[in-house]
């Protein structure tokens, strides 16, 4: 008896392996790595753009201009940078399968370098307000 449990118990393991291989991933696992790849690149943007076009008047002029305040023209710009870096890397990575770990590691990265990026801003801001 305990033999035929084990063994209709690895068949029923083994059935439920071939279906998970077979399975198709939904719409946002697929997207999910280009987004948040996406995300990343998109925070590094703006903690360069920021800085710049606060440095820049031409620029800071033009994106007033463009977009009526130039913290519009810089959200605007982030968002083109960050659906154009989606779809771009959506289409490199379509057929690649992700394993979870490595989405982690992604997740973890881009939790990290949007921190950054915020403390570089942060660090930028007192020193042009204080010192």
């Amino acid at each position: 008896r305990v033999l035929l449990f084990r063994d209709r118990c690895s068949r029923v393991e083994s059935e439920k392996l071939k279906v998970k291989e077979n399975m198709q991933p939904s719409f946002f696992q697929k997207i999910g790595p280009a987004v948040h790849s996406a995300a990343l690149l998109t925070a590094l943007f703006l903690a360069g753009l920021i800085p710049y076009a606060e440095e820049t008047p031409l620029f800071k002029d033009w994106l007033k201009a463009t977009f009526t305040h130039h913290w519009l023209g810089k959200g605007v710009l982030a968002l083109l940078v960050f659906f154009a870096l989606s779809i771009i890397f959506s289409a490199l990575w379509r057929n690649k399968k992700w394993e979870p770990r490595a989405i982690g590691r992604l997740v973890a990265a881009e939790a990290v370098l949007v921190g950054l990026s915020a403390l570089a801003l942060l660090g930028y801001f007192f020193q042009h307000a204080f010192l």
